[in-house]
């Protein structure tokens, strides 16, 4: 029984210090993101649309139904804050994404927020409200921060495009 124990402790602590030093570098490496492809914490949901009723305030919303034709048509929103409104389709952008490194060019027309990460509701950015704009600087890209119009903002977190 001595014998076994002394094979058997050593054994499960090295094993155990192997399992430790394995989760580590894991984490560590999850940590480490690429520029091409940044780990965002706030994604959209499948069937996820920016919409706005004024040209001002844009958004994430779901489109419920379609009326009318021509000049007169209409899609029927289900906003995120549980509003429901008749929106424009000039006013409905259907193809949202977060914004990627190759994408930052001062000049691109991007959706943006000022609000922190932190104070999304619900941690969602399905809850925020965003602004149009033009991104006018990419010089702070070692903090992740370039401005917008005239707001400093985090690309990785509070900047969409929509098409």
């Amino acid at each position: 029984m001595k014998r076994f124990l002394l094979i058997a402790v050593p054994l499960c602590a090295l094993v155990m210090l192997f399992s430790l030093v394995s989760f580590s570098q894991t984490i560590s490496e999850g940590q480490g993101e690429s520029d091409e492809n940044p780990v965002v914490s706030y994604e959209f949901e499948q069937g996820d649309v920016l919409a706005t009723t004024d040209d001002e305030l844009w958004q994430i919303g779901k489109i419920m139904e379609e009326g009318g034709k021509g000049k007169d048509r209409e899609l029927k929103v289900l906003f995120a804050n549980g509003e429901e409104a008749w929106v424009k389709p000039a006013y409905v952008k259907k193809s949202v994404s977060m914004i990627k490194r190759n994408e930052l060019r001062v000049g691109s027309a991007v959706f943006y927020t000022t609000s922190q990460p932190g104070d999304f509701t619900n941690h969602s950015i399905r809850f925020v409200s965003f602004r149009k704009g033009k991104i006018t600087s990419i010089g702070k890209l070692h903090r992740d921060v370039i401005t917008v119009n005239s707001d400093e903002v985090n690309w990785k977190t509070q900047v969409v495009m929509a098409k």
